[in-house]
């Protein structure tokens, strides 16, 4: 639920390795962003990924990472990543 609630907002903040200190995206932001990141990693091994097709599929995304334990979110409604 809290997850959905940061969600709603428009706007969110993620916690991961490659920020550290957080950064603010939209869902179309943190859609294309790591779909030109599976690119460029397809691109260095030659490997096919699936590409997140619409921000729907963000929001599964990131709540299949909730259940699963891979993300959290904060009391301030930041969005955690736990590393690899």
């Amino acid at each position: 639920m809290q997850l959905e609630l940061v969600l709603r907002e428009g706007q969110f903040r993620v916690v991961d390795t490659n920020h550290p200190d957080g950064r603010a995206w939209t869902l179309r932001e943190y859609m294309d962003d790591w779909n030109r990141d599976l690119s460029a990693d397809a691109d260095q091994t030659g490997e096919e990924y699936g590409l997140l097709p619409d921000e729907q599929a963000v929001i599964e995304m990131l709540h299949d990472g909730h259940r699963s334990g891979s993300i959290c979110v904060t009391r301030d409604g930041v969005i955690e990543c736990q590393p690899l």
